[in-house]
């Protein structure tokens, strides 16, 4: 089976996605913050980061989800599933943007409290899934275009002997 450019596309946007959800989207440094008086660091990842009574608990999960479905329908090449691939490629971009933009209020407001060098801010998981996304729905563009491209009749070669 031959893997083209939007399939192969949308396969490593999926999985950077995928790795990106488990890279660290928060952090967390105090320096003297423990018994040692060295530097405290704390991460979390995506796939940790939240408890299962938020709702971006769910949204990490749906965009891993949404992600391979979009794959799957990049990979199937039908009309349908390649202009839902590319749907469902905006929205894991919007989710993950969403989930950024709260991760960044969060890590604000624990910086505006100003608490002795402690800060607080985005990982860089979450920028590595963002743009797992972004090569996802690229690859669905490309399917999208390459189901346009439909072979005109003058660009095969004529079958009829020519004379000599």
């Amino acid at each position: 089976m031959k893997i083209d450019k939007a399939s192969l596309l949308g396969i490593i946007g999926t999985a950077i996605v995928i790795v990106g959800v488990f890279l660290p989207w928060a952090t967390s440094s105090s320096p003297g913050g423990n018994l040692e008086g060295g530097l405290t660091y704390w991460s979390e990842s995506g796939w940790n980061n939240f408890s299962s009574t938020s709702g971006e608990y769910y949204l990490v999960k749906a965009a891993i989800i949404l992600g391979i479905v979009s794959t799957i329908a990049i990979i199937i090449k039908k009309i349908i599933s390649v202009a839902g691939a590319l749907i469902i490629g905006l929205a894991v971009l919007a989710i993950l943007i969403y989930i950024y933009l709260n991760l960044n209020d969060e890590a604000s407001l624990i910086n505006s409290y100003h608490i002795s060098d402690w800060s607080a801010g985005v990982g860089y998981g979450i920028w590595v899934s963002i743009i797992g996304s972004i090569a996802l729905i690229a690859g669905g563009v490309l399917a999208v275009m390459g189901l346009k491209k439909v072979p005109s009749k003058n660009t095969q070669p004529s079958m009829q002997a020519q004379p000599k």
